[in-house]
């Protein structure tokens, strides 16, 4: 994946990466492609796929394993909804700012994909 980020941002000898197919559907435009591959990766970085018993575990345990508020801290209800709300240009500051070298958040996307990645797909990120 990283070599077709890369590769997409390089001016490389050749004109295009070559065409991807998904679902019978023939990408051969790059911006199309990094749109794609950016679905791709927040499908599979995604819980849809997990399934309800799995998911009340996954809820419990992050819960016991949550940090306690102390002192002035929000509530863990007030973090959450001041993460629902992140706007594309909040994102890509974010983005801009963090250091390629800092290791990924909870989603596990590294920043220095998400530099290489369309403004259209981080949008899907959000979704």
């Amino acid at each position: 994946m990283w070599a077709i980020a890369r590769h997409m941002n390089s001016k490389a000898s050749y004109s295009s990466f070559p065409t991807l197919t998904s679902n019978g559907l023939i990408v051969d435009n790059d911006l199309h492609k990094s749109n794609m591959l950016a679905e791709m990766y927040a499908k599979t970085s995604s819980t849809t796929n997990y399934s309800e018993n799995f998911l009340k575990y996954l809820s419990v345990t992050e819960y016991e394993h949550a940090p306690k508020p102390s002192g002035n801290l929000p509530a863990i209800e007030d973090i959450e909804a001041i993460n629902k709300n992140v706007s594309l240009k909040a994102l890509k500051d974010a983005i801009r700012n963090s250091k390629c070298s800092k290791s990924p958040g909870d989603d596990k996307i590294p920043y220095k994909f998400l530099r290489n990645v369309h403004g259209e797909a981080l949008s899907v990120l959000l979704g």
